[in-house]
């Protein structure tokens, strides 16, 4: 009975075909893996048809078996469906009493779907006691996350450890208590509950899998992400595991010609990728179950719809699908004019701090970017203009980039890693993204013919100089790298002069100091010490913090990086430098007034290997240009903070939060 899948679900005879659509995509994905316990809210006809069916791998669960005292005062004060919610963690109870044995137990609404195994979610839950799965609302319905909560109740899995068992005894005496479709503060009928299960208990695990209940409520997030390869079906680039089909109604009979459901709020039957490869199947399979019932049942008509007249069907649903795809078709009709108008830009590395930023400032000055980002540790989450018409997304590695985007004018290259503490510890990944990843964009810009290729804006730093003990490294100085990081970056630099040399590519290269601004990776000095200090930790400074850094606030450097695509010359380095020198001593005793906290709140911990005591740079070249820095590093720190949340900096301009860059991924490739 110990299935790797263990699996339970509540319902009636409304939901009967859609049960039955559960049950045979999990029969299609993982057949002998999986054990399905079916609470049958209906004894007359649930239970007699699916006792018929004789399901593989099913157990079916009569309702009195469940129920007890609580459970029956409780049944008669609330509705079938505000039963059937109250029933859920009394059902996963029942289930690991009567078989102790089984590790993990997932409830799933019946209107769930499977088109890929799983094995993805259970293994989510291997080192935590309880997985839940966030509504990921998009743009513009964050907010319902304070009435309808911040999880899906729909999908929830339980180790049958000591926290999880503690944790579903909770909520199972809670929805027995009170559990109605009602809103109040802090409930909504079971679902609510799940928001206090990290605040009471330990264990908890929210769900990182993009591909897992991918839902009406949160399908904006992954228009245009929809793709069918080789049978599979992909959103955001990883599997689609399962779709959850709430609101879900059909007509009966089946037509070949009209639509097989009404034209809901939740557009099921308009023209789309989500419909051809996620609807169109399930709605298939919906069908071939009313057929097995009916041969049981030839009266059933439970849960369906009866199918309008013509006039009404035409009014009502074939108008709107013809209306939606004009409106589509001249949508990107105006797309494509502007877009015809507009320069064309590579950036890698755009979800980055420095990148993101700059992909923001061309968005603002007309240009359209695509956007090449591994989305790695550092990638940002809280951006918005991937809503943007002008903006593309590609997830992919810069090692694994086969090909470049057709006709684009300047690439402009920010994809490194770059924390130098990691740097130390393993340096492997820095050697792949920083020298390999530039080999292969050098490769394929050398692929494309000499009057189409793009100019190579490359983004280095200046710590391929080392150590400026006197005076300030101009751009003819020597490189003389001090740690594993400067020294992948110098060698990415070598070899864009060698192929500038030996094959004639354009590049114009970048080099700044310590940047700083909103969204910066926590790992840097500033946010890390606002954060630790928010915690009441002391920062940890390497060293005696004499060591000298150069400091430029993300947007003047934008703007210096932007001038040297647009009025730089080719084949040419550019420092980009404020002279605003500071020790990390200083920068930190700044932070630390400005939060009002005593200025030795900090200790001192051992140098790391190889610390260089100063960089400066002579930005002489780029101020020809007619660059010049816009913000100070001590002016700018008390608005920084006023921005700050605890632990995480956003920007005033910015209205989403939450992973929003995954929404609307465009491949182009």
């Amino acid at each position: 009975m110990n299935k790797p899948y263990n699996i339970y679900t509540v319902f009636d005879k409304k939901f009967l075909a859609s049960g039955l659509a559960l049950h045979s995509s999990l029969i299609k994905h993982c057949p002998n893996d999986f054990h399905l316990w079916i609470l049958c809210l209906d004894e007359e006809i649930t239970y007699k048809i699916l006792e018929k069916l004789n399901l593989e791998n099913v157990t079916l669960v009569h309702l009195k078996d469940v129920e007890d005292t609580e459970l029956l005062e409780a049944k008669e004060t609330r509705t079938l469906r505000e039963y059937s919610w109250t029933l859920k963690p009394s059902v996963a109870n029942f289930i690991f009493n009567k078989y102790p044995n089984i590790e993990t137990l997932m409830y799933l609404d019946s209107d769930i779907y499977f088109y890929a195994s799983p094995e993805s979610i259970f293994n989510e839950i291997k080192d935590y006691s309880v997985l839940l799965f966030p509504h990921r609302l998009p743009e513009g319905k964050k907010n319902k996350e304070e009435i309808v909560g911040k999880y899906n109740a729909g999908m929830i899995v339980f180790r049958n450890d000591k926290n999880g068992r503690l944790c579903l005894d909770w909520w199972r005496k809670e929805c027995n208590a009170w559990c109605y479709h009602l809103e109040e503060p802090g409930r909504l009928g079971d679902q609510k509950y799940l928001d206090f299960f990290a605040e009471k208990f330990v264990g908890i695990k929210v769900s990182e899998n993009l591909g897992v209940d991918v839902a009406p409520w949160n399908i904006k997030n992954y228009r245009r992400t929809v793709e069918n390869r080789n049978g599979k079906i992909f959103v955001m680039d990883v599997p689609l595991v399962c779709f959850h089909f709430s609101l879900f109604n059909f007509y009966y009979p089946e037509s070949t010609f009209f639509p097989n459901g009404p034209t809901t709020s939740f557009d099921y039957t308009l023209p789309s990728p989500e419909k051809k490869y996620i609807y169109d199947e399930y709605i298939k399979e919906i069908y071939t179950n009313m057929k097995k019932i009916i041969k049981i049942i030839p009266n059933f008509r439970e849960g369906t719809l009866t199918r309008p007249s013509v006039f009404k069907t035409l009014r009502q649903d074939v108008l709107p699908l013809i209306r939606t795809v004009l409106r589509e078709k001249l949508r990107v009709k105006i797309i494509n004019k502007q877009m015809s108008n507009k320069k064309r830009i590579l950036v890698t590395g755009g979800l980055g701090f420095i990148g993101s930023n700059f992909i923001e400032l061309l968005l603002r000055r007309g240009y359209h970017v695509i956007n090449v980002d591994k989305m790695t540790y550092a990638a940002r989450t809280d951006l918005n203009f991937d809503q943007n018409p002008s903006y593309e997304f590609i997830r992919k590695d810069i090692c694994d980039l086969k090909e470049l985007p057709q006709n684009i004018s300047y690439l402009v290259n920010f994809a490194a890693e770059s924390h130098v503490d990691n740097s130390l510890k393993d340096n492997s990944s820095f050697f792949k993204s920083n020298v390999g990843g530039v080999y292969n964009l050098l490769e394929l810009i050398r692929k494309v013919d000499m009057e189409k290729r793009p100019v190579l804006i490359h983004i280095s730093t200046d710590e391929v100089y080392g150590d400026i003990l006197e005076g300030r490294a101009t751009e003819e100085n020597r490189l003389r790298p001090s740690s594993p990081y400067s020294a992948t970056k110098a060698a990415a630099d070598q070899l864009v002069f060698g192929w500038s040399r030996s094959h004639g590519i354009k590049y114009r290269m970048c080099r700044s100091g310590n940047n700083y601004g909103y969204g910066q990776q926590a790992e840097k000095l500033i946010p890390h010490t606002i954060k630790t200090t928010n915690k009441s930790q002391k920062m940890k400074m390497h060293g005696d913090g004499s060591y000298k850094r150069e400091w430029i606030q993300v947007e003047d450097n934008c703007e210096a990086i932007l001038l040297i695509m647009e009025k730089g010359k080719d084949n040419e380095i550019y420092n980009v430098s404020t002279n605003e020198e500071h020790t990390n001593l200083e920068v930190v005793k700044t932070i630390l007034k400005a939060m009002d906290k005593p200025e030795d709140f900090f200790e001192f911990v051992p140098n790391r290997p190889g610390q260089d005591l100063r960089y400066s740079t002579d930005a002489s070249k780029i101020r020809t240009l007619g660059w010049t820095p816009k913000h100070t590093l001590e002016e700018h720190i008390p608005t920084y903070l006023k921005q700050c949340e605890i632990g995480e900096q956003r920007s005033s301009k910015e209205k989403t939060f939450r992973k929003r860059i995954l929404n609307k991924l465009k491949k182009i490739q």
